[in-house]
């Protein structure tokens, strides 16, 4: 099942029973998509309006890119989930070869994590030309719009630093642990309660 093209009563019946897929790293891609669109909204909307709303010169690039990182983010919406199957295929057999393909497994797991976490500092930086806009109608769709975005970076981060937790390559986590400080310097705006990486 494609999930990314699933009606969203069936996914949310799919997440919300005791099978571990679709999980966190899937639902945080769902709620960025939803982050995405809604400043996508946002960005039309003040390009079809007739009124002398000013309008910054790069808006429509902002919705053109908008519209490119939402159709990438709906693809993590599936990667995640392929992948975390088969990390969990992995896990069950628990054998000495296998920990190889366990550390592949999470390893991958996390580069799709980190993937959603710059489609969505792309996004996020996206906003602030819309900003300027100053449109009170649309400023709730605005505020939503970073709520989800801020809201699907803290559920990435967390599942990034799960993998990262549970990488048994010495060599691959410290690769990860770098990335995962880079990652948090992007996005300081963000309070990272739970999400700290220790040094």
């Amino acid at each position: 099942m494609k999930l990314n093209t699933t009606k969203i009563n069936t996914y949310l019946r799919l997440l919300a029973s005791a099978k571990p897929v679709p999980g966190g790293g899937s639902a945080s891609a769902l709620v960025a998509a939803v982050g995405i669109a809604l400043a996508e909204m946002v960005a039309n909307i003040i390009l079809k309006r007739k009124l002398p709303l000013r309008k910054p010169p790069q808006l429509k690039t902002t919705a053109k890119r908008l519209a490119q990182f939402r159709v990438k983010v709906e693809e993590v919406i599936d990667k995640d989930a392929r992948v975390y199957a088969r990390l969990r295929r992995a896990y069950s057999e628990k054998t000495k070869l296998n920990q190889k393909y366990i550390s592949d497994c999470l390893y991958e797991s996390f580069d799709v994590m980190v993937l959603l976490v710059s489609l969505i500092g792309a996004a996020r930086r996206e906003l602030t030309v819309l900003e300027k806009c100053k449109s009170k109608s649309l400023l709730n769709d605005l505020l939503l719009s970073k709520v989800f975005l801020d809201a699907s970076f803290k559920g990435a981060f967390a599942t990034a630093k799960i993998n990262y937790d549970y990488m048994p390559d010495k060599k691959r986590k410290q690769t990860m642990q770098t990335l995962l400080k880079a990652l948090q310097f992007k996005f300081k705006h963000v309070k990272k309660k739970h999400v700290m990486v220790k040094k």
